[in-house]
């Protein structure tokens, strides 16, 4: 072993090592008993599976998946149906006609530790899924050998490090490339930019640095990308990924990334579904003439310094179910040309300068949306009575406006209503009623307004979980004695801690939300489908 440099001599002679630990169970416990000149590749390769069985704390896997059993490591798996699908999965070990390994997949499995430099003799290898455990350490160096792999899914681990400069040289093959949600950092290395192949690159929610358009500019196999919650400041510009035409999900969100305007080539890509670009620094408008992308389902800006007004032919992106343009700097009016979305089902423009007016009557066209956000947008006028037509509406967020009069009574009698915000208004008249007839309602916010009511029976019956409203100080306007937060007029800063609706929603999860998180105190759970097995619901691209 040490003369074909498998593993060191040290670690070889020291006691506890995943090396010796493996030497020891072939030479004493192993019932097959390879010969090491007759079977030579054999011992290495099952060597090297029992080497990674100890330095990944195989006694406490979850499932042990027949590792150790006295048979050929080939038959080292389990099949294991797989979550909501009709299929089933050979977890483990298996191997190829030539009784090679090729694949190892031991997702949640309670893996602990760092990668064994040993794995590197698995030449034939074009498989390793090992997400959602506790790997711990870098890539290793002698990984440049697996020249076949085609898939590598280390993501939901604790792997830290830079990439090896080697990657995408060594490892040009790669189809999918997946290190989501580990504590990777520094650039992206520019080998990765020979990655002809590559279909999917996962690397969101790490430590990420630089700029990465010289690697994925050339990339024109991608379908995927995420590299959300990072801290990437490329400039979005005209050729940023702009060979890469097959692009169907896009999500760069919550880095730096900067630009002049939103290029329009992204609304050339036919096949894309998802553009998801918010909370960066970009800068300047919308192009004028959005040409037709019937396939895009899902466009998010927010939390840009976007300007200028949105463009009429908004309406072409017809497919689109959510449309977030919130937190930025656009002007003048939204235009009617939304109204013509007839699919959609999440709507956001809050907190954005619009000139001031009503809430526009087009809206009530949207019948099928489900959240309706126009918080601080300079919505001056009464709250809408169409808006209780809205059968399917879960969420409505008009808080921090101009908006006076009453709240419509009807608006308590939408059947799916859970959220409701109104905060800094100047609305007026009792509402006691209402909130009893809601019986979903899990959170009302009223604060900052002129509404003067007794909410007695509100608090006997214990809903909604959440409520504000002026029932503080000396000069309390409402009688809540249960109230999560009660302002008075000498505090304005009171309940500034709850934000506009929570704007990330779960794409992922087919646009769904896992949670609604409206501050620190507020949390609650979301109407996505049971998270599977493996830690949650993951992206269609990755299933």
């Amino acid at each position: 072993l040490v003369q074909m440099g498998v593993s060191d001599a040290e670690a070889l002679n020291t006691d506890g090592t995943a090396q010796r630990l493996a030497v020891e169970w072939i030479s004493n416990e192993d019932a097959l008993q390879y010969d090491p000149y007759d079977d030579e590749s054999r011992l290495i390769q099952r060597y090297a599976i029992t080497v990674m069985y100890y330095a990944l704390n195989g006694p406490e896997w979850k499932h042990q998946l027949n590792f150790l059993a006295p048979d050929e490591e080939c038959t080292w798996f389990q099949d294991i149906p797989a979550h909501k699908v009709d299929d089933v999965y050979s977890v483990g070990i298996t191997c190829n006609g030539y009784l090679q390994v090729e694949t190892i997949l031991l997702p949640v499995n309670n893996l602990v530790g760092s990668l064994p430099s040993e794995l590197s003799v698995l030449k034939a290898l074009d498989f390793v899924s090992l997400k959602h455990n506790k790997i711990t350490g870098s890539i290793p160096d002698s990984f440049a050998a697996l020249s076949n792999i085609e898939w590598l899914d280390l993501q939901y681990n604790q792997m830290t490090g830079t990439l090896p400069s080697w990657l995408g040289d060594s490892m040009a093959s790669l189809r999918d490339l997946s290190l989501s949600d580990n504590h990777f950092e520094g650039p992206l290395p520019q080998s990765m930019s020979n990655m002809k192949h590559l279909n999917t690159l996962a690397i969101d929610d790490n430590s990420f640095t630089g700029d990465m358009s010289s690697v994925v500019n050339g990339l024109d196999s991608l379908k995927y990308i995420y590299a959300d919650n990072n801290m990437f400041d490329s400039k979005i510009d005209f050729n940023f990924l702009a060979e890469s035409i097959n692009l169907e999900e896009v999500d760069l969100s919550g880095n730096m990334f900067t630009s002049d305007g939103l290029p329009l080539h992204f609304f050339l890509i036919q096949n894309l579904r998802v553009l998801d670009l918010h909370d960066n620094a970009m800068e300047g408008t919308l192009f004028d003439d959005i040409p037709p992308l019937d396939n895009l389902r899902f466009l998010s800006l927010y939390g840009n310094s976007l300007s200028g007004t949105i463009p009429e032919t908004i309406r072409q992106l017809n497919g689109l179910t959510h449309l977030d343009l919130s937190r930025n700097s656009f002007t003048g009016s939204p235009p009617d040309t939304i109204s013509y979305l007839e699919d959609l089902r999440y709507l956001y423009l809050s907190d954005n300068p619009f000139d001031p007016g009503e809430i526009p009557l087009f809206y009530q066209d949207l019948s099928g949306l489900e959240e309706f956000s126009m918080a601080k947008a300079m919505r001056t006028g009464t709250i809408p009575d169409w808006l209780e037509t809205l059968d399917s509406l879960m969420l409505l967020d008009l808080s921090e406006n101009e908006l006076t009069g009453s709240i419509p009574d009807l608006i308590f009698d939408l059947p799916n209503l859970r959220f409701l915000l109104l905060h800094r208004n100047q609305l007026t008249g009792a509402i006691e009623d209402g909130i009893l007839r809601a019986d979903k309602l899990d959170m009302l916010t009223t604060d900052k307004n002129e509404i003067e009511d007794d909410w007695t029976r509100v608090c006997e019956l214990g809903r909604p979980e959440f409520l504000s409203a002026d029932c503080g100080g000396n000069f309390e306007k409402v009688y809540c004695t249960c109230c999560t937060v009660c302002c008075e007029e000498s505090n304005p800063e009171c309940n500034d801690e709850i934000v506009l609706a929570n704007l990330d929603a779960r794409w992922e999860t087919n646009f769904t939300r896992s949670s609604y998180n409206f501050g620190p105190n507020s949390i609650f759970e979301g109407d996505a489908a049971d998270e599977a097995e493996s830690g949650g619901a993951e992206r269609k691209a990755r299933q």
